[in-house]
């Protein structure tokens, strides 16, 4: 059996396309956890309005931690397998089929992954993870997730529940925490990428990757700093990708203005990176009065 996992917030506009497309899925073995984040819209009619068994739908008081609802999602679940799909997000009809023969063909797997394909209005763009990897077999993916060189969409993912349970679950001291997780399950865990555009993503002003940018960055230094105390990062990567992440930081209090903020990270960055052009470029823009 497997447990999808769907959140949501204010999203009835949204929330139906999605949950469609999770029940047309041709591998129907499923329960389906909907977990509302104390929406004050009509989502909840939306949800209520859709007849089908696996759906199981839970209201909470609002709290805007997406790591402790998908935990929450998590201690309710019976599956074997997790797929997360965000609220504003569709998969194709063979989407679990595929990934679920992917792990039952290789019982040493954490979690699968696919290509994806980004939805801005009526333009489509293809983001083809299997342009880059030729991986046929379980392959550890820890390296190229930790030197920023992958960057997973959480509703392209199924985990092995037992790979989460051992991995500790989402770090609640986080807004979201999927790039964390992933982390540090593929730590301990091989992953597969199936080569195929099973999800399509939904760019909007509403996204979570948009609106918490701030967030999404400090987070990835909090799990690089995890992985080099663990001696599981070398020194160079570390400071290498963490300055780069400080300079993104940076560049986005400069876009909003806030140049103190700016100049603060620029010269962290430079702390862990002097040789970088873009870092002393940066702090140096900072300093110039506009």
């Amino acid at each position: 059996m497997l447990s999808v996992v769907t959140l949501t917030y204010n999203r009835a506009n949204l929330v139906e396309e999605t949950i469609r497309s999770v029940l047309a899925q041709d591998f129907a073995d499923f329960e389906y956890l909907l977990v509302d984040d104390g929406s004050t819209d009509h989502t909840e009619e939306v949800i209520r309005s859709i007849g089908d068994a696996r759906l199981k739908y839970f209201r909470l008081p609002h709290s805007g931690k997406i790591s402790a609802l998908r935990n929450f999602a998590l201690r309710q679940s019976k599956g074997e397998f997790i797929a997360f799909i965000d609220s504003d997000d569709s998969w194709e009809s063979h989407k679990l089929a595929e990934q679920v023969k992917a792990m039952q063909a290789n019982p040493s797997l954490g979690f699968v992954f696919s290509d994806v394909l980004l939805m801005e209005g009526n333009v489509q763009r293809k983001l083809a993870f299997s342009a880059a990897h030729t991986h046929s077999i379980p392959t550890s993916f820890l390296h190229e997730i930790l030197a920023n060189r992958l960057s997973i969409y959480p509703s392209s993912l199924l985990f092995r529940k037992e790979a989460i349970e051992k991995a500790g679950r989402f770090n609640e001291d986080m807004i979201a925490g999927d790039m964390d997780l992933v982390t540090r399950v593929a730590g301990l865990y091989p992953g597969f990428l199936v080569p195929s555009f099973l999800v399509k993503i939904k760019m909007h002003d509403q996204n979570h990757s948009v609106s918490h940018e701030v967030e999404a960055h400090l987070e990835r230094i909090s799990t690089l700093k995890y992985f080099r105390e663990r001696k599981m990062v070398n020194a160079f990567m570390y400071r290498k990708v963490t300055a780069f992440h400080l300079r993104y930081l940076a560049g986005l209090y400069m876009a909003s203005g806030d140049r103190t903020k700016a100049r603060d990270y620029f010269f962290q960055s430079l702390l862990l990176n002097p040789l970088s052009r873009k870092g002393v470029a940066g702090w140096i823009q900072t300093t110039i009065k506009g």
